[in-house]
């Protein structure tokens, strides 16, 4: 039992520190080579929302027996994988596989209670063994679904913050096979059949990022099982039938090349922009119409009212960035992140620069929500500029809420936020 233990985590360890080792050896060749100077065109990385990763743990089973039992604690061992997609910085939706095994033993002197030979329970110290002389191992695996928050970037949006505390809600359908034995000689009492069951739970899970693609966590997990008892014990006064783990996972986010925007073209044209609008993955397509002017004071506000001024027609054509969103929702997708700090880097290049961020609403739904999703949309990307140290008063914002009226489908996009670069 110590033995799968110790192989467990060391072989997790070593795969940490291999990958992580690679990584900074690639990264210090990478910053040797390439000039620090932000006028010129570099080569980086960019992840993408697929992750994979290696979990162990240490799980204790609480049922009619337990891993906490009267005569010592019985540590169980537990190695898997898993594998997840990020949908923003905040959410992530996660499959995993897991095998294991756990062990327990009766938490008191029970006197009095015997498991006969056909696995029943009984009074009657003529028909089996005594539950005070016997101990139960079972195998286990674990098939699971879990939704991750990640609670950190709830609070931030920042993805340059390197820790993270992960809260998981999950489901799960866990086989387990015990075999009773007898504490004094490892004799086999019963042997148990196989159960498969369903289990639900949560995960929490406290990480930090080791390097742009490899990232750690210690998590402890509980989950309560429904059905036939993990032990193979019978049920008789005992309710409890959970699991619970303690662990290291280490994950690898997936990514692939590519080349740095060039930063030193300042063209007010979207066209001429240098920004990488990621042309596989974000749609760009032509607005319908806008609210086209701007407050002449600096501070971050709607655009109302006769105060204002006109946006020039370059100003007013393709945006530079649109962020799409589902129905009723104003999370910032992962995959907008990589371009929208490449528009932060053209604003600290060049401080004239400023930002034009318009949310639009919903279609008819918006008539259902109860509040103001376009307003929210934009407010949400501002708030993200402003973590990454822009000036507040360099931000303009404006919502656009749909005319159901005079609406046509095929001519208007909605659900979305556009930014525009503007001087």
């Amino acid at each position: 039992m110590k033995n799968n233990i110790r192989n467990i985590f060391s072989v997790i360890m070593v795969c940490c520190f291999c990958i992580f080792s690679a990584e900074q050896t690639s990264a210090q060749s990478s910053s040797s080579s390439s000039s620090p100077s932000l006028l010129s065109s570099s080569s980086s990385w960019e992840p993408t929302p697929w992750y994979l990763g290696i979990k162990g743990g240490i799980p204790f089973g609480v049922s009619t027996f337990s891993s906490f039992g009267n005569d010592k604690t019985r540590l169980g061992w537990s190695g898997g994988v898993y594998g997840g997609y990020n949908i923003n910085l905040i959410f992530s939706v996660e499959a995993f596989y897991s095998k294991g095994e756990i062990s327990g033993m009766s938490v008191q002197d029970d006197f009095g209670y015997y498991i006969s030979d056909d696995g029943e329970f009984s009074f009657n110290d003529d028909t089996g063994s005594s539950y005070n002389d016997i101990y139960s191992t079972a195998s286990m695996q674990r098939y699971g679904l879990q939704w991750n928050m990640d609670i950190i970037q709830l609070l931030y949006l920042d993805d340059e913050i390197n820790f993270k505390i992960v809260l998981s809600p999950s489901v799960s359908a866990i086989s387990t096979k015990a075999t009773i034995k007898e504490i004094e000689n490892d004799n086999v009492v019963l042997k148990g059949k196989n159960n498969l069951n369903p289990a639900i739970g949560s995960d929490l899970s406290f990480g930090y990022k080791l390097s742009k693609h490899l990232n750690a966590q210690i998590y402890t997990s509980f989950s309560w099982v429904f059905g036939d008892r993990i032990d193979g014990m019978p049920q008789h006064l005992y309710d409890d039938n959970f699991i619970m783990e303690f662990g290291i996972k280490c994950a690898w986010t997936f990514g692939k090349k590519r080349e740095k925007a060039k930063i030193n073209n300042l063209s007010s044209d979207s066209e001429d922009s240098g920004i990488n609008y990621n042309a596989d993955k974000i749609k760009k397509i032509e607005p319908a119409t806008i609210v086209t002017s701007l407050p002449k004071n600096n501070v971050s506000t709607s655009v109302t009212g006769k105060d204002s001024i006109l946006l020039s027609k370059k100003e007013i054509g393709m945006p530079d960035l649109i962020i799409y969103s589902s129905f009723n929702e104003y999370f910032i997708d992962y995959r907008y992140i990589y371009s929208m700090k490449e528009i932060v880097e053209k604003l600290e290049f060049d401080k004239t620069l400023k930002l034009y961020i318009i949310g639009w609403s919903d279609i008819p739904e918006i008539e259902k929500t109860g509040h103001n999703i376009a307003g929210i949309r934009a407010d949400y990307v501002k708030t993200w500029f402003l973590n990454q140290g822009i000036d507040r008063k360099r931000i303009y914002v404006n919502e656009n809420i749909v005319n159901l009226e005079k609406l046509d489908l095929e001519k208007n996009d909605t659900r979305k936020t556009e930014i525009r670069i503007i001087k």
